[in-house]
């Protein structure tokens, strides 16, 4: 601290470029700023902010293929956004590096509608995949003209999720063949789920490993 001379600078308070001014008893002092650093916080702080940015990026890609309207359906009737809800029901699968830990874990979407029993999905060849299904004895007849859904995933580039055109394939059909894009044969995660063909609604989304 240095104390100046009143007939210099008078009674002057205030911030002048890194020196502060003020007044104690009688005389003019100035110091030196302190500028306050940011403290990075602790090691647990810094996982849950990586988890965070790794969910926000996450649902982005879900947004870019088309699932925001199925996270904000599901989330209708509570105080939840379909963000919140996705975040909720994902962050415990992604580490605090940001990468995912289980991809059978994954909710890429979630609802109420049935899903299916006896689902399998597999590799036909490089660039088609077979969809079997058995119908759910409790589903009622207005739930066959839900629409089949496959979404993919790689396990490189993580969060980037691509649909695949199904061609329209029903609940009733109860299999369906696939031709999926030749790029894809490298995405070995894949998710089935039904949509409903008037709404946003869909079921939960079921987790299959193909072989690339």
């Amino acid at each position: 601290m240095a104390i100046l001379l009143d007939s210099l600078l008078g009674n002057l308070s205030g911030r002048v470029g890194n020196m502060v001014f003020y007044n104690y008893r009688g005389k003019t002092c100035a110091r030196r700023r302190c500028w306050k650093q940011n403290s990075p916080g602790s090691v647990a702080q810094l996982q849950q902010r990586n988890r965070m940015r790794a969910a926000c990026i996450f649902y982005r890609a879900l947004v870019a293929a088309g699932l925001k309207e199925a996270w904000n359906k599901a989330a209708e009737g509570s105080l939840l956004s379909g963000y919140n809800l996705f975040v909720r029901l994902n962050i415990q699968v992604i580490s605090g590096q940001g990468l995912i830990t289980d991809f059978s874990r994954i909710r890429l979407v979630s609802g109420g509608l049935p899903l299916s029993d006896m689902m399998e999905v597999k590799r036909l060849s490089p660039t088609t995949v077979g969809v079997r299904w058995q119908l759910k004895a409790c589903c009622s007849r207005n739930r066959l003209s839900d629409r089949l859904a496959l979404a993919f995933m790689k396990s490189e580039g993580i969060y980037t999720v691509r649909m695949v055109d199904t061609g329209g394939v029903c609940r009733s059909a109860c299999e369906a063949r696939i031709e999926v894009p030749e790029e894809l044969a490298a995405y070995p995660h894949c998710y089935c789920f039904f949509r409903s063909a008037q709404t946003a609604e869909t079921s939960e989304s079921r987790y299959f490993y193909l072989n690339v």
